[in-house]
């Protein structure tokens, strides 16, 4: 379910439906606490929808980092 979740995020953060990817990552996140590349592209999508001071966009990309994760796509827009 964990996985699923996040792939359907990737989907909707790819379709431009950030509020439903914002619903998915944080499925995934209650599931597996430490699910880095959901913790970042949460972030992504907050920010996105302007809804995640600049602070806490900081803290999930820390959480990525120290869960030595290495992502498998960045969206250029975010680059």
């Amino acid at each position: 379910m964990t996985r699923s979740s996040y792939v359907r995020g990737l989907t909707r953060f790819d379709k431009g439906d950030l509020s439903g990817a914002v619903a998915d990552f944080n499925q995934a996140i209650q599931t597996q606490s430490d699910y880095a590349e959901a913790y970042f592209y949460r972030g992504l999508a907050y920010s996105d929808l302007r809804q995640m001071p600049t602070s806490k966009l900081l803290r999930h990309l820390n959480c990525m980092l120290k869960n030595n994760q290495t992502l498998v796509r960045c969206p250029a827009r975010h680059l």
